[in-house]
């Protein structure tokens, strides 16, 4: 009897340091349990915030997938977040380090991701422009077409029609950037 209590003692010391483990791991990328439990789920496994704490208190087991999971997150081996004792000083500042490069690599993804989408709104809006333009043409040309003579607003500035199409929707859109940045 006293070697299965022994062994369930071994059990609980293990999650513990495994559980303090992560929360050095955590604690030096500076997240917090609710931010590493979302890159955790991100990761593929589902976790949440309560979860973390207990996995850091040592009062929950760790599964196999949890633990590579979490490996993958830190940038760590899952054998370096089993190892008995403390992680080194330089293997947790390369955990740190790779946590900031992932989460900068995810910061220029998402831009990436939503300089795509803008793209593609304004090409879908330069379309838009082209066409409004030609019927703008079409409309004129077919007032002057119309024999009526001379309209009285020919020449002003407010019905001016650009000879270069492709010209004008790059000033329009040039415009457009420079009451952004201004």
């Amino acid at each position: 009897m006293e070697n299965i209590q022994s062994i369930g003692d071994l059990s609980r010391r293990a999650e513990q340091d495994f559980g303090q483990r992560v929360r050095s791991l955590r604690a030096a990328a500076g997240m917090t349990q609710a931010e590493l439990a979302d890159k955790v789920s991100h990761a593929g496994m589902n976790m949440t915030q309560g979860m973390i704490a207990k996995l850091e208190r040592g009062a929950r087991p760790t599964s196999v997938g949890e633990l590579a999971v979490l490996g993958q997150v830190f940038g760590v081996s899952s054998a370096q977040l089993l190892e008995a004792g403390q992680m080194s000083p330089e293997s947790a500042r390369l955990a740190e380090l790779r946590l900031r490069l992932t989460a900068a690599e995810a910061g220029v993804i998402e831009l990436a991701a939503r300089w795509e989408q803008a793209n593609t709104a304004l090409e879908v809006g330069r379309e838009k422009l082209r066409g409004a333009m030609r019927a703008f043409q079409d409309g004129i040309e077919g007032i002057i077409r119309s024999g009526e003579g001379e309209p009285d607003w020919a020449g002003t500035d407010a019905y001016y029609v650009p000879m270069d199409l492709e010209a004008y929707v790059d000033e329009v859109t040039d415009r457009g950037k420079r009451s952004q940045k201004g």
